[in-house]
């Protein structure tokens, strides 16, 4: 089944609102399920029952959404959960926190099954919720009370929980709606209309029986409430992304760490971003005396070797930073081949060969054991870096050859090259230029030219979100404008136009939502970059200042047009 619009990078984009629970909301019944909602009647299901349900083409759907839900959590520190669906309806969808284990009602998944080409997203409103639940250990209050009856602390706690009890949703619906963003999902618009539905499908009393739990117009409240402030999230998240895509080191960073400090939001994939951004800005200002060797660092030609130039202090604290958050990343999960890689090509630039060699060896083993070949191909080319800068050419050219012979690495030509002595030609961001990509026949050119935020209408805006730069969001009729600009008086901004998931007009060239990637090298021609991301790939092209976002079967999902001014 063909997932919805996919939104992410593995190292890049790395975005929909997750529901607060209904009725018995942040609390755990007799049974220790964290349930999504409870009606109170009706019993659970039993083992044959969940055993037997997992024969239906309805699990099989909806545990493909988990699948990728718990893919982009990509926490290992904890027991990954496991997935069942249940034919009694009672909870709606439930986690029980001892077991490691998420519920999901074939009830609910019909009534998620009935918002259509939306039924995905709905399906993972309920799941994200739940899973947000699991990894923030949001029953440890019920797990506290439960083993530690008859203390004082534990009386305590309980008097305190009903206070705390709504935090914990708002916490669930933002982080939960960010969550899956990264995995694909967008159902910004459907929380409301979901839960008018589950309460109507499961015959919920729309005022609550007692003050324990929230009615119907509070929950639709906190709900709204919660996508508002998930709208700010996913567009710094996004803007964050495209910054990185487009060489915007410092701005990626800085956004990216708001997310992590301000929104509360972890994950491997923006400690791997947040390195990514700032290793690539240690290397940025470097001279470049002399041809040199292509790191496989998301495979950004860019992420060139060099001999130091100016400022060797801020670019060693730089990548020290970078190192500390590739490790953030590897210890949430020690199986993500990215953040070995990108460790050991930090280790290689900061001359620690044998700590290099040692991550290069250790991304092969497990990228050979996952059966990853494009994390194969790119251990092979870091380990032909290194044998090259210790002498052993002979060793480089093989492992740049097996590196090819993997899959096609273009970072394999291009370091053969180089260990030829044949020179290569710069890769350097364009300054900006006027060209015909329009998107909702908005002139991103003449905005561009004079803008000023007093004639920028923002929809939302976090001033001072780094120093003195704000951001700010607006709507169009089928796109989103996303802007950072310097509120200092100097002339330094940078905005993103972005299409959305059911854009119908075509770009210039005539590309249109759904056309294969190889359509788009067709018409634009070989992309500047070429980045992997968690459900397909980006592809990034300078000179036309537009980016093409692809899903894992090839086909376009979005575009966005970009203008940068530093300057």
């Amino acid at each position: 089944m063909l997932k919805p619009e996919l939104m992410t990078m593995r190292t890049f984009f790395l975005a929909l609102i997750l529901l607060g629970s209904i009725c018995v909301s942040a609390q755990e019944n007799e049974s220790g399920w964290f349930a999504f909602g409870d009606s109170q009647t009706g019993r659970f299901a039993s083992v044959d029952e969940l055993n037997n349900a997992k024969k239906s083409y309805k699990y099989r759907v909806a545990k493909e959404v988990f699948d990728h839900l718990v893919e982009a959590a990509g926490n290992s520190n904890m027991i990954r959960p496991r997935f069942e669906m249940s034919p009694v309806p009672r909870m709606i969808a439930a986690a029980k926190g001892d077991e490691a284990l998420i519920l999901l009602e074939e009830k609910a998944y019909d009534i998620c099954i009935g918002f259509g080409k939306d039924s995905l997203n709905a399906m993972a409103t309920l799941l994200g919720h739940e899973l947000i639940h699991y990894y923030e250990k949001h029953n440890w209050e019920d797990h506290f009370i439960r083993e530690h009856q008859g203390l004082t602390t534990a009386d305590q706690i309980r008097d305190k929980k009903l206070a705390n009890k709504m935090l914990l949703e708002t916490q669930a619906d933002e982080l939960g709606g960010l969550l899956a963003h990264t995995a694909g999902y967008t159902t910004l618009t459907i929380a409301p209309d979901l839960l008018s539905k589950l309460y109507e499908g499961y015959s919920l009393p729309a005022t609550s029986p007692t003050s324990q739990y929230p009615s119907l117009e509070e929950r639709r409240a906190i709900a709204q409430n919660s996508m508002e402030r998930l709208k700010e999230l996913i567009g710094v998240y996004d803007l964050a992304g495209y910054f990185l895509a487009t060489h915007q080191f410092d701005w990626a960073r800085s956004y990216y760490e708001y997310i992590l400090n301000k929104g509360g939001f972890q994950s491997r994939e923006i400690y791997n971003n947040l390195g990514v951004a700032a290793a690539l800005s240690a290397m940025s200002n470097r001279k470049q005396d002399k041809p040199t060797f292509i790191y496989p660092m998301q495979l950004d030609f860019s992420s060139r070797m060099a001999s130091r130039g100016g400022g060797v202090d801020e670019q060693t604290a730089l990548l020290e930073e970078a190192r500390r958050h590739f490790q953030a990343a590897y210890d949430l999960d020690p199986e993500y081949l990215p953040a070995l890689i990108n460790m050991g090509c930090v280790y290689a630039e900061l001359g620690q060969w044998d700590d290099a060699d040692d991550q290069a060896r250790k991304a092969l083993r497990n990228a050979k054991k996952a059966g990853n070949n494009a994390a194969e191909s790119d251990a092979l080319i870091l380990t032909g870096i290194i044998q090259a800068v210790n002498q052993d050419k002979e060793g480089a050219k093989q492992s740049f050859t097996d590196a090819a012979s993997i899959i096609n690495n273009p970072l394999s030509e291009l370091n053969l090259k180089v260990l030829r002595g044949e020179s290569l030609p710069p890769s350097q961001l364009s300054g900006p230029i006027s060209n015909e990509e329009q998107i909702d026949n908005f002139d991103l050119d003449k905005l561009f030219a004079s803008f000023l935020l007093e004639r920028f209408v923002p929809e939302k805006m976090i001033s001072d979100i780094v120093g003195s730069f704000t951001y700010a969001m607006s709507r169009e009729a089928n796109s989103t404008i996303l802007v950072n600009t310097d509120m200092s008086g100097k002339e330094i901004y940078g905005f993103v136009q972005v299409t959305d998931a059911n854009y119908s007009a075509a770009s210039f060239e005539g590309i249109k939502i759904g056309d294969p990637v190889s359509k788009v090298i067709e018409l634009y021609g070989a992309p500047s970059r070429r980045m992997s991301a968690i459900q397909g790939e980006v592809l990034v092209f300078m000179n036309q200042q537009i980016v093409f976002r692809a899903d894992r079967q090839g086909k376009v999902v979005n575009w966005a047009v970009f203008r940068i001014k530093r300057s």
